[in-house]
């Protein structure tokens, strides 16, 4: 593990130029009368029918200085980390091996560098591919 050069300063873009990519991300419009949020749940299509606000912006490739955004300065961070689990397709695994490498790597970094936690839970995860049986909707496809 490794959060002093995360990814290796060695991986850049063309000829060291960054990759931003101008998109428009949508974020959830409060239409300010008091009704609350519906949850979106996946499956559900009646749910994702929302307000919703697109707002322009730039996503800036950060390859080559990762190092220069830490928890503190962006709100995420960056370390490298090989895990033992390789398949992702047994749940008893990814609980017993990448949830304890999860936990260990976090616990460490909070300690050293992050927030200090001194414990941590994972209590949820989703592994997603594609659906072999399933029709062509986008709906059935997702597991």
């Amino acid at each position: 593990m490794n959060c002093s050069n995360p990814l290796g300063s060695s991986r850049r873009a063309k000829a060291g130029v960054p990759r931003h990519v101008r998109t428009t991300i949508n974020y959830y419009r409060d239409p300010g009368d008091g009704t609350e949020h519906a949850p979106s749940i996946a499956g559900k299509r009646s749910t994702f029918n929302q307000p919703s606000i697109d707002l322009n912006t730039t996503i800036t490739d950060i390859t080559g200085s990762e190092h220069k955004y830490t928890l503190d300065s962006h709100g995420f961070q960056l370390c490298s980390h090989v895990s033992q689990e390789k398949t992702f397709d047994s749940e008893e695994r990814i609980k017993q091996v990448y949830y304890t490498e999860v936990q260990q790597l976090v616990l460490k970094m909070s300690a050293t560098i992050w927030t200090g936690a001194s414990r941590l839970h994972i209590f949820d995860h989703t592994i997603r591919r594609p659906n072999p049986v399933a029709s062509h909707s986008d709906e059935e496809r997702r597991q």
